[in-house]
């Protein structure tokens, strides 16, 4: 069990100031500035009431790496025995951040009525619209062993509670990631960590395409099928953002094809359109 180190100011405080949430020295899942056409959007797809205060705090920046990355819990979960991680709060964009809250929910088998803050594909953390439609509470969920419970009881009582984890070694949970290190998470088959790394490819693609292309195309070969599924999820996500070349997609779907396990990411595949402005999609 580890240890909290609370920072006086880094929280929601009087008033609805909201003061170092970001991590400003890092651009991953950051989207472009937010507009009120944007929450217009978000708010008519997803048929709820965003709170305010997490409008208040994407209005400072549209979603990305947060600064304290623990909340404190003493429910079951994998992640700890006192505590639950999160990365990334999710902004609004169209088709990303919080309005991919549908598909996923379908991709991971996730409960309705609920719109995903952030995670990794194993464990997630939601606003929980299923008895409200406006101010809801913030929930915990893990698909794979049926866990859900709720965290706090509205957006403003989970930021406050936010704090940075120091194990018992002296290390901090909240380490960034690059590209680098998604490679050696790749070479090295950490299958609990290749979601995240797969994650950084998706918020790090510019430059890196050839890159998503070897490993994505390398991964769907993989002998687990878990793998070879979350491979399938990505190569359809990097197909919407017109990443593919003409001869990885052909790759990719004879791969898809032949592979009796992946069939539902096949048809999947066959429908995704490329979203449109994606050749001048904002880069954080």
């Amino acid at each position: 069990m580890g240890v909290f180190v609370m920072i006086e100011g880094d929280r929601i405080v009087e008033k609805g100031e909201i003061h170092m949430i970001w991590d400003k020295g890092s651009s991953y899942g950051r989207l472009q500035p937010l507009t009120t056409e944007m929450i217009e959007m978000a708010e008519q797809q997803l048929h709820v009431k965003l709170p305010p205060a997490y409008l208040k705090l994407l209005s400072e920046q549209n979603g990305g790496t947060i600064l304290h990355r623990a909340f404190p819990t003493m429910e079951r979960n994998n992640w700890a025995e006192d505590h639950v991680h999160l990365d990334t709060i999710h902004g609004i964009a169209e088709d990303e951040g919080i309005l991919q809250s549908a598909y996923l929910i379908q991709e991971w088998g996730l409960p309705e009525q609920i719109v995903l803050l952030g995670g990794d594909g194993h464990s997630w953390v939601a606003f929980d619209y299923r008895e409200t439609n406006e101010n809801p509470p913030i929930i915990y969920l893990e698909a794979d062993e049926e866990i859900l419970f709720e965290l706090a009881p509205n957006f403003e009582t989970f930021i406050e509670g936010l704090y940075t984890h120091i194990e018992e070694n002296g290390e901090d949970e909240s380490i960034d990631f690059s590209v680098n290190d998604a490679i050696q998470i790749f070479e090295t088959e950490q299958k609990d960590m290749m979601i995240q790394a797969f994650n950084i490819f998706y918020y790090s693609r510019e430059g890196n395409e050839a890159l998503i292309e070897h490993w994505v195309i390398t991964l769907l070969q993989h002998e687990d099928v878990d793998i070879r599924k979350w491979a399938g999820h990505y190569a359809i996500r990097f197909k919407e953002l017109n990443v593919w070349t003409s001869e990885a997609e052909a790759i990719i779907i004879n791969i898809l094809t032949k592979d009796k396990d992946l069939q539902a990411e096949l048809e999947v595949y066959n429908q995704t359109k490329v979203l449109e402005g994606m050749n001048d999609e904002f880069y954080g």
